[in-house]
Order: C-alpha cells, then sequence, then structure tokens
C-alpha cells in the first residue's frame, strides 16, 4: 500500500517535529517525549518473548490532549484518533502498521510485549486504548508480579492522566495508591506509583500531610530498587525521587532542606552514564527537568540573575521544548527584560504545543507593553483562533483594537468577549448546581 504523506504535504514545521505521534516516523531529534515515542516503538518492534524489559525508556508522559491540539495546529485532523486502528490504511507508515498488528494480536502477547506495545501506546497519549485493551484486567491482582505490576501501572498511569487531562473519573489516582501499599518495595511499580502520588500532592493538589507521609515511603522504595535495576536506572530513579522529595520541606517553607534535595537530585543525574548516543538522551531527559525545577526554586527564593542562570541549562539540554522557553520568558518579565522575553515567547509560540496559545498571549501583552499594538493585536487575534474561549486574549484584542481605532475589529472583539463571558458564566453555574 502506499503512503499518502499528507503530513509531508501540509508544509507544517510543527508536523514534522512532532511527527512519531501522527504515524511513527523515526525521530532523531526534538524534545524528548518526542524521541521517547521513537524509543517506545523500537523497543515494542524488537522484543521477543523472555522475562527482559528493553532499557532504558523515556519516561515523560503527554496528556491525551496534546494529539488534539497538535493535529488541530497542523490542520491534520485525520490524526486525531483514540485508538491505534482509527488511523486511515492509506496513512499508515510501516511502523503504524506494526502497531496495529500488535494491537490486534494483544491478547496472544507475552507479558513482555503487552508492556512494551502498552508503553507505546501510552508514549503516544492513546490512553482510551490501553484501557479498552485491558479492560479484562483489574490491575490490583497478582501485584506480587513484577511483570504483572508494570502492566498494571501502565493502566492506572492511563486513567491518571485522562483524569487530570479532562476532569473524568477513571479512578487513576485511586489505583495508583492501591499499587503504592500493595506491590513490594523492591519493584518499580511500587516507586513509580509512589512518585506520580508526591507529586499530585506536592504540585497538582498540594497536602503538606500527605507529602510528608508519602516522600518516606518513596525515598525506601528507591533504595530497594539498589542491584535490582541497572545503576545507569538506578540513579535515574534516585534523582527523581530528591527532586520530588523537595515538595515536602518547599510546602513548610524549608528553603535549606529544599536546595539540599535538589543538590542531591542534580549530582545523581549528573553521575548518569553519557557515553552512547542512547545514554545521553536518558540522562539528559532526567537532568532537564532537575534545571527546571532549579530555575522555580531560584524563583521562589526571588534570584531571579539564579533562575535564568538555571533556565537557561534546561534550554541548553533541549532547547526544542516549549516549556522551557515559556519559563525563561516569565523570568526574563520578571526582570523587566521586555524585548528577550518577547523572543523567548515567540521561540516558544513556534515550538508549541502545548502552550502555544499562552505563548502568543503573553508575546502580544509584550507587544503590547513595547508600544507595538498592531503587532500586539495580530498576536491576540491568532491566540483566539487556537482557543476561542480564552477571555484574556479577547480582552486584549478589544483594549488594542480600540487604542489604534480599528472599529471592525474592535466591535467583533467586543462581541466574541461578550458571548464567551455568557457561556462561561452558564458553565459555572451549571456546575454550581451540580455540587
Amino acid at each position: 500500500m502506499i503512503h499518502f504523506n499528507s503530513i509531508d504535504r501540509c508544509g507544517s514545521h510543527k508536523a514534522s517535529l512532532y511527527r512519531p505521534y501522527l504515524d511513527l516516523s523515526p525521530a532523531s531529534a526534538g524534545p524528548f517525549h518526542v524521541r521517547g515515542v521513537s524509543l517506545a516503538y523500537e523497543n515494542a518492534a524488537r522484543c521477543q518473548e523472555s522475562e527482559h524489559i528493553p532499557r532504558p525508556l523515556v519516561q515523560s508522559l503527554i496528556f491525551n490532549s496534546f494529539r488534539r491540539i497538535l493535529t488541530r495546529e497542523t490542520r491534520l485532523p485525520e490524526f486525531n484518533i483514540e485508538f491505534s486502528t482509527d488511523l486511515a490504511e492509506n496513512l499508515r507508515t510501516p511502523q503504524w502498521a506494526k502497531l496495529t498488528e500488535l494491537t490486534r494480536e494483544y491478547r496472544y502477547l507475552s507479558d513482555p510485549q503487552k508492556i512494551l506495545t502498552t508503553n507505546l501506546l501510552v508514549k503516544l497519549c492513546l490512553y482510551r486504548e490501553v484501557i479498552w485493551k485491558n479492560r479484562h484486567i483489574t490491575p490490583t491482582d497478582n501485584p506480587e508480579s513484577s511483570l504483572k505490576s508494570q502492566l498494571a501501572y501502565k493502566i492506572a498511569i492511563s486513567r491518571y492522566m485522562l483524569d487530570l487531562d479532562y476532569g473524568e473519573s477513571n479512578g487513576g489516582l485511586e489505583l495508583l495508591k492501591a499499587l503504592s501499599y500493595e506491590c513490594k518495595k523492591g519493584t518499580k511499580t511500587r516507586a513509580d506509583s509512589l512518585y506520580q502520588l508526591v507529586v499530585y500532592y506536592g504540585k497538582i493538589a498540594p497536602n503538606r500531610r500527605l507529602v510528608s507521609e508519602l516522600e518516606p515511603m518513596l525515598t525506601e522504595s528507591t533504595e530497594a530498587l539498589k542491584g535490582v535495576v541497572s545503576d545507569q536506572e538506578y540513579l535515574a530513579l534516585t534523582s527523581r525521587c530528591h527532586r520530588s522529595a523537595a515538595f515536602s520541606p518547599m510546602l513548610q517553607n524549608n528553603r535549606e532542606l529544599v536546595r539540599l534535595k535538589m543538590d542531591m537530585a542534580e549530582e545523581a543525574a549528573l553521575a548518569m552514564s553519557r557515553k552512547s548516543t542512547l545514554e545521553r538522551l536518558c540522562a539528559d531527559e532526567i537532568l532537564q527537568p532537575v534545571y527546571e525545577s532549579r530555575s522555580k526554586e531560584a524563583i521562589w527564593n526571588k534570584d531571579f540573575d539564579l533562575a535564568e542562570s538555571w533556565a537557561r541549562k534546561s534550554l541548553k539540554i533541549d532547547s526544542q521544548n516549549p516549556r522551557s522557553w515559556l519559563e525563561l520568558g516569565e523570568i526574563l518579565l520578571l526582570k523587566s527584560k521586555i524585548k528577550d522575553a518577547t523572543n523567548a515567547y515567540l521561540r516558544a509560540r513556534s515550538l508549541g504545543p502545548p502552550g502555544t496559545e499562552i505563548a502568543t498571549f503573553m508575546a502580544g501583552q509584550c507587544f503590547e507593553s513595547l508600544a507595538q499594538p498592531e503587532r500586539a493585536l495580530e498576536l491576540y487575534l491568532a491566540a483566539l483562533e487556537i482557543d476561542p474561549g480564552g477571555l484574556t486574549s479577547a480582552k486584549g484584542a478589544l483594549r488594542v483594537a480600540k487604542l489604534i481605532g480599528n472599529r471592525a475589529i474592535a466591535s467583533w472583539a467586543e462581541s466574541h468577549l461578550n458571548s464567551t463571558q455568557e457561556i462561561a458564566t452558564k458553565l459555572t453555574q451549571n456546575v454550581n448546581q451540580r455540587k
């Protein structure tokens, strides 16, 4: 079958950058999570029946909505799918055809093959397919089995990501809690589940008491993996553990202990081997969020020069990560470097998703501050094209359109703002009524 190359025809650099998400074409560059998709495919395609799960694996997770946003921004709606077999046959590369072969034969695969196939689906943000393919499995059954528990974690994380993304009730958090208590200390599943819980209660839904209880459990579970996993993976898990452990002292406003935890996270990440290209990829993927966290730590301490230094170190490792450019833009604004912040936001806009809308809006804010209202208006309208419900972008467009005397756009922006506010009010009322 001839592959109809609609991705190349669309002419979008974003489609090229994030192509593995669309059709599993190989990636040798791009953000870590993009290269993680290609690595996950290689592992799944090469897996033989054995108890060995190929390592290393890139850790990063991306929300399911990323696929929807990516296909919208690249104008490739035909790639906006929830199941691998939903992709039209004339759009399938040989790699995608291999994936559909694995998913069709999923029930007959060995446990290692199931785990690696599921991992690939997770990397592709196809969480609903993970849940469906494993619908006959009770995730907390047989927690003593390392292979079974790894598969259980993939199911739990799929439910959890959908819950966070869309406010659904798939029980992801509850499953992670169950796995963290029922799995043995020397299993990676226990450490992975505890890590997700520490991040949730440290960052997403801050709870000082729960983080204080979970952090020692995570540390103990991570230390129990020494000798169980490779030295390289143990250093990665140790760095991750120390980085997340900083949430507990942060919530207690213990700045010195936060610094100590982050020093330990950085030390472990720097100790990882970087001899091969693959080792460097996986080591840098662990080091980059350490620098990102250290930048946030410096902002917390109001040391904006240090924050900028850490942010630039993060970008030196992964210069194609839009989130890192967004964070640099925020720091530069705190330092009143508006022109430099503008360039950072424009860079983030060119690399998104995620974050394209906020990067576009913030670039508009910067141009407005630089007394360039026409450019600001262009960006506010571009942000509204990405997210029509963006109230701040609509307000910015209305404000600037009035300033430059563009009555047509001002009239449209005012009408759009009023209708958007009305919809937002009704949605809020509906939510309150359900409560």
